[in-house]
């Protein structure tokens, strides 16, 4: 008969997360160590005779797969001093260490005799339990996730051996574990397909903006529309620094003067800007270098890193992270946060330091963008709105679809092993 669950996998092990439900007429409730041999041959690899092995550690496993790919060819003479698992075909693997517990596999047959890292336990399934049929389970959600409550160690955070050996599982007749697991990666294999259609559509998606940008900028070579020129973004716009008053003053902070960091553009995922995490006060203003941004004023953060970029809604100023950029007269506002986006590649190129790079404000001053004529800047910014706003949209879309594909897996999971396939 086996043994009672302790008290500690009552509430965090796979039966607990499974609830109370009934499992179906001849399932069972099993520990892996009743049902798996927990004793695997070792070897210590130093001992052996001269000679190559293959040698399967936590880089050997395409976790996307959850296949053994890349097993190293070691000589003896290298391998590690502590005695190793000798591993079979059909072996499942588990990882122990965090944040790597989702790295499970099936042994193939071509590492039959091979040796496993010690960051592995290995489970080897007596007759009644199909291989495979294990291996549906330890990959599931709620076989991780049982094992992730149970790691200890500051250091090196792992479960041992025994917790794994530990873990139940619930187990029918052999028969219905071959159907299930038929079933189950038949179900899988059609969820997978689904993800990678949608994950494809998501990429096009992403690549949109790209696409609308190249087409509106003339290529290198390209002769340049009527009325397009060169020019200076120093000599077009008016460039701005930032600054931040002394953080240990408390009468300089929590006001009502929105003070913008690269932290803040690299948070806003819209066009404009409008709020910062920390406000500074007048009397923090008044302390230091920071100018007073007007409306339609492009900010870019100019180090950690180079090239969030937003438009200023309402008044504000920045710290000394960011260049600001206020248009003249022949500038659209719009139209510059689309240059200054399609230029960034050869203005991240400009930066330079030891403890991070950054864009000094006469390089920016001295940078040359094409410009068009200002109608044709409103013009051009008000397709790249639409255009960019619509592919926002279809980018929600799309990764809301994903994220219900992507929980999928987990609910067929749930059901197989719950007498619900």
């Amino acid at each position: 008969m086996p043994s009672a669950p302790s008290c500690q996998e009552k509430s965090i092990g796979p039966r607990a997360q499974y609830g109370s439900r009934a499992l179906p007429q001849g399932w069972r409730w099993v520990r892996l160590g009743e049902v798996c041999d927990t004793q695997i041959e070792m070897v210590d690899l130093r001992r052996k005779e001269k000679g190559r092995f293959r040698y399967v550690d936590i880089a050997s496993i395409d976790n996307a797969r959850k296949l053994i790919t890349q097993a190293k060819w070691l000589p003896c003479i290298e391998a590690p001093s502590r005695a190793r698992q000798i591993l079979k075909a059909n072996d499942v693997m588990v990882s122990t260490t965090r944040p790597y517990l989702n790295a499970v596999a099936i042994v193939p047959p071509e590492l039959d005799g091979q040796i496993g890292s010690t960051g592995f336990c290995v489970l080897r399934p007596f007759p009644d339990l199909d291989h495979e049929f294990l291996f549906a389970f330890v990959r599931s959600d709620v076989f991780i996730r049982g094992l992730s409550l149970r790691v200890k160690g500051a250091l090196y955070p792992a479960v041992s051996n025994q917790v794994v050996r530990e873990q139940s599982i619930p187990l029918p007749p052999l028969p219905e574990q071959k159907r299930i697991v038929g079933l189950l990666n038949e179900r899988l294999a059609i969820v997978e397909r689904a993800r990678m259609a949608v994950q494809a559509q998501l990429d096009a998606a992403n690549a949109l903006p790209a696409t609308f940008l190249r087409r509106v900028f003339p290529k290198p070579g390209q002769d340049l529309p009527c009325g397009w020129h060169f020019a200076r973004l120093g000599e077009e716009c008016k460039v701005i620094g930032g600054s931040t008053p002394d953080s240990a003053n408390p009468d300089f902070w929590d006001g009502k003067i929105v003070w913008v960091t690269p932290t803040d553009l690299g948070k806003n995922h819209a066009i404009v800007i409008n709020s910062s995490s920390r406000n500074i006060t007048v009397l923090g203003y008044d302390s230091c270098s920071t100018e007073m941004l007007p409306v339609g004023t492009v900010v870019m953060s100019s180090r950690a890193p180079i090239g969030h970029l937003a438009i200023a809604g309402s008044h504000l100023c920045t710290n000394q992270g960011c260049k600001s950029f206020i248009p003249g007269p022949s500038v659209h506002s719009q139209f510059l946060y689309w240059l200054l986006k399609w230029n960034l590649p050869a203005v991240q190129e400009l930066g330079s330091g030891a403890t991070f790079a950054e864009v000094s404000k006469s390089q920016l001053e001295q940078f040359r963008a094409l410009l068009p004529p200002l109608p044709e800047q409103k013009r051009i910014a008000a397709r790249l709105n639409e255009q960019i706003a619509a592919a926002a949209r279809l980018r929600v879309n799309l990764e809301a679809q994903l994220a219900e594909i992507e929980a999928l897996p987990a609910a067929l999971h749930r059901k197989a092993f719950s007498g619900g396939l």
